[in-house]
């Protein structure tokens, strides 16, 4: 269902299409396919502000290790496909450097 949905949404012209495997699905079409990555301690602090004070270093580490390990797990059952391989993507940016917004 998820595949109709997104091929169905390319049909349709220009879309922004966040995660889903998206970049696998419509791989050698006219998509523009960009990564975002950033290193963990800046995860940690995006997560602990994002939930507020009570969320520990430790358990921020903690969920994206989890989150990472689904997403890489997804991506390889469903697509048989490597979420980390470069040339899954048209664009890599890291965010250490660059602000969210700006990417």
């Amino acid at each position: 269902m998820v595949c109709r949905v997104i091929r169905g949404i390319s049909l349709h012209g220009s879309a922004v299409i966040i995660g889903r495997g998206a970049n696998f699905i419509l791989r050698g079409g006219d998509a523009f396919r960009v990564r975002l990555t950033a290193p963990v301690d800046l995860r940690v602090r995006a997560i602990m502000a994002a939930e507020g004070s009570g969320l520990a270093p430790a358990e921020a580490r903690r969920r994206i290790r989890q989150h990472n390990d689904e997403r890489r797990k997804f991506m390889k059952k469903h697509f048989r496909a490597d979420i980390d391989a470069p040339a899954a993507y048209d664009a890599v940016f890291n965010l250490r450097s660059l602000e969210p917004d700006l990417a």
